[in-house]
């Protein structure tokens, strides 16, 4: 076997490899080059997703802003109005009795 210092080209290599040389022929073989890991196609795996959704940026200073369907408004609205009632003595009291 030779080293892959002292050619150029290593045949039966995923079709052929070119080391630090350029030949006539190493011109018309595929040159493989570093492709960075961010560039992948990568299937996110369920520690990534759990991950990321963990450690998400959270903006503390924005509005929260909840909308109800007209069925929640309508519940909201009559224990809002039961909790905020004026209540006397003597409402208290006839509430007690009865």
């Amino acid at each position: 076997m030779a080293e892959f210092n002292e050619e150029n080209r290593e045949d039966g290599v995923f079709g052929g490899v070119n080391f630090e040389g350029n030949t006539e022929q190493a011109k018309s073989e595929t040159v493989f080059t570093k492709v960075e890991a961010e560039k992948l196609p990568t299937k996110p795996s369920l520690w990534s997703k759990i991950r990321s959704f963990l450690f998400q940026e959270i903006d503390l200073t924005a509005p929260i802003k909840v909308e109800l369907t007209p069925y929640q408004q309508k519940i909201e609205d009559e224990i809002n109005e039961f909790l905020h009632q004026e209540i006397s003595f003597k409402g208290f009291w006839n509430l007690v009795t009865k």
